[in-house]
């Protein structure tokens, strides 16, 4: 991992690993005009975690728990690795509240969107209180190793997809293995909903379809999280068309005793594959 120096001081401080966690580049920048130290380097959601580990007073390892947070593009670049700034803009620290924004590049320096993320912060003991154990004997994470496919950039294998109506289709997810969680909490098997977007993308793509040479992109997304996802859940996914507002779609997750988890809003936008861009 290539990192500037001085910035290696907040990684001791946010326990995730890769795959979720690899950033490279990663350096300082000016501070923001909120005052708060800025973070720049290779895009990965986890930097916001590392601006706001850096801004924290308190210097021990915390967990950033994002609960909600809201990204619109207005570039789509073929290019996977995008630059980002990212910057704290509010910080409650006797509240356990910590806000950021991160700015996203392409290489050459054309902007391509921005992410707000509100984060709760929590200690170890904290977050082993807060969440539900379904096995005793997967409670702790585990490693993730080089060659084993990314649980963040895959979706997990979704069962039993249903399409109720041509506004509707639902599906199962079983996180019965550790590794679906790799990489993100060592002290427990637990993720946010946020790793699991892509599962419900599937299920939107499903109700959008597409045209030869077509596809569909997600220009703006909003996530709401009640929860974290625990290793031994089964959790049920709804993908269902909206009508009218800021959003064309909403992806919700249900636990098995009804209790929703969390929702993903999407706003998709068709694009030209051979001309990569946007038909808004």
């Amino acid at each position: 991992m290539d990192t500037n120096p001085i910035y290696t001081d907040a990684l001791p401080y946010i326990d995730v690993t890769r795959p979720y966690f690899a950033l490279r580049n990663l350096s300082p920048l000016p501070p923001s005009s909120s005052g708060f130290p800025a973070v720049t380097g290779t895009f990965i959601p986890i930097l916001g975690s590392v601006a706001a580990a850096y801004s924290n007073p308190v210097k021990a390892k915390h967990y950033y728990l994002a609960l909600d947070a809201s990204v619109e593009f207005v570039y789509f670049s073929t290019c996977q690795e995008l630059r980002a700034d990212a910057r704290i803009t509010f910080a409650r620290w006797e509240k356990h509240r910590v806000g950021c924004e991160i700015e996203m590049f392409t290489p050459k320096n054309r902007f391509a969107g921005k992410m707000k993320v509100s984060y709760a912060v929590v200690t170890e003991k904290k977050l082993i209180s807060i969440t539900k154990v379904i096995d005793p004997k997967r409670v702790f994470g585990t490693a993730w190793q080089p060659g084993e496919p990314s649980p963040y950039m895959n979706p997990i294998m979704l069962r039993m997809v249903k399409t109720c109506s041509p506004e509707l289709v639902t599906a199962i997810i079983s996180l019965h293995d550790r590794r679906s969680m790799a990489g993100h909490f060592s002290p427990i098997a637990a993720a946010p909903i946020a790793i699991l977007s892509s599962n419900g993308i599937v299920l939107c793509r499903q109700l959008l379809g597409a045209d030869e040479g077509k596809q569909w992109l997600d220009r703006r997304t909003r996530v709401k999280c009640q929860r974290l996802a625990i290793v031994g859940e089964i959790l049920e996914v709804r993908a269902r068309k909206l009508s009218g507002g800021d959003f064309s779609h909403r992806v919700e997750f249900w636990d098995e005793e009804g209790t929703m988890m969390g929702i993903i809003d999407y706003l998709f936008v068709e694009i030209d594959v051979e001309k990569e861009k946007p038909r808004l």
